[in-house]
């Protein structure tokens, strides 16, 4: 247990120093999508937290789930449950930005992957026009994804 405390404030404190998360963690951990269980909001549309108890450790970043039977499916299918652009709202990512600090608090399943948005005012801008929004959104983030793995090699990561 001390050794995964140990990896998991490595891996935050080696996040904040090199800039661009892939993930949208929490500001005090390194704890995806706030701690909420991705099975959850992806199978029944809701947001309920996860209990450490159920954590998985999936690309440097912690995952809680309310079950063993999420954590599982998590652990067997992690693309299937990993939000769209990191947790990040995919409205912001569309217009070429990400802002770490801010929770996503709204959410929508489409074509088997969840979309975050900071709120529901972002939502319902995305819903005008999603399939273009979603090309946006991808290449800027390809672009943003790219750019810190080059910031990190070039930092010797």
């Amino acid at each position: 247990m001390k050794t995964l405390l140990l990896l998991i404030l490595a891996i935050a404190f080696a996040a904040a120093a090199y800039g661009f998360r892939p993930y949208r963690v929490s500001i005090s951990g390194n704890v995806a999508l706030a701690g909420y269980d991705p099975v959850v909001i992806y199978a029944q549309g809701k947001a309920l937290r996860g209990r450490p108890e159920y954590t998985v450790v999936h690309d440097g970043v912690e995952w809680r789930f309310v079950n063993m039977t999420n954590k599982m499916l998590f652990e067997k299918h992690p693309e299937m449950f990993v939000p769209a652009f990191g947790g990040y709202c995919a409205y912001g990512v569309a217009m070429g930005q990400v802002d770490e600090k801010a929770e996503a608090r709204a959410f929508v399943v489409r074509d088997g992957k969840v979309y975050f948005f900071h709120d529901e005012k972002m939502l319902t801008k995305w819903k005008d026009n999603p399939d273009e929004l979603i090309a946006q959104a991808q290449a800027h983030w390809e672009r943003m994804v790219k750019a810190g793995s080059e910031k990190d090699k070039s930092q010797g990561n």
